[in-house]
């Protein structure tokens, strides 16, 4: 029978996000239409977080591109809480999807 045995539900492994080292690349999501236009591949962008705890992707106008969702997510804000920066250099744009590699500064 499926499913029987003792061992229960093993949740699938990842591996923690080092504040130092570790990058990866994420589809925006919350993507600003207007400010996106203004960008093209190889733009580097900041990372904040906003009053909610929200990863914001911001140009140098400090206007929102958009935000983070990522496994990586929780780990990237304790790190950027804990004083590290990044940055988002952006990998594709396919409006209205918005390919970011998130980096340490």
């Amino acid at each position: 029978m499926s499913g029987s045995g003792n061992s229960g539900y093993i949740p699938t492994w990842r591996e923690k996000f080092d504040c130092t080292k570790s990058n990866f690349t994420v589809t925006l999501t919350s993507v600003d239409i207007d400010v996106l236009q203004k960008h093209q591949q190889g733009d580097l962008l900041d990372l904040e977080l906003d009053k909610r705890d929200i990863i914001i992707v911001l140009d140098g106008n400090g206007e929102i591109l958009g935000t983070i969702v990522h496994q990586f997510t929780s780990d990237l804000i304790e790190c950027i809480k804990s004083g590290h920066k990044y940055e988002a250099k952006i990998t594709l744009v396919h409006t209205p999807n918005c390919k970011v590699n998130i980096m340490k500064k």
